[in-house]
């Protein structure tokens, strides 16, 4: 939270309740969103794709599509604070 107000982040700062709204915000919800949209790009990669890193992101969106939701991305944005490592949050996942 203290990340939005100091940076004068709107966005964050109505995202973590910081800011007034009609109804209390959930930033985890919108992150969630963010994300299962990516994925739901990235799982329509052709598989036999010519750049390795593109066929990879596909492979991957395939792979987590059905396990990614809030309690997932709640945990791995809390830990991140705390300075959870990449192989940590891909644990976590």
């Amino acid at each position: 939270m203290c990340i939005s107000g100091l940076g004068r982040d709107e966005d964050g700062a109505l995202a973590v309740n910081l800011l007034p709204a009609i109804k209390p915000q959930d930033v985890y919800s919108k992150v969630l969103e963010v994300v299962l949209e990516q994925i739901r790009k990235d799982v329509n990669i052709d598989v036999d794709h010519s750049d390795e890193k593109i066929r990879k992101d596909g492979e991957f969106a395939r792979m987590v599509k059905d396990l990614v939701n809030r309690k997932v991305i709640k945990q791995t944005i809390m830990t991140s604070v705390y300075g959870v490592t990449l192989v940590g949050a891909r644990d976590q996942v």
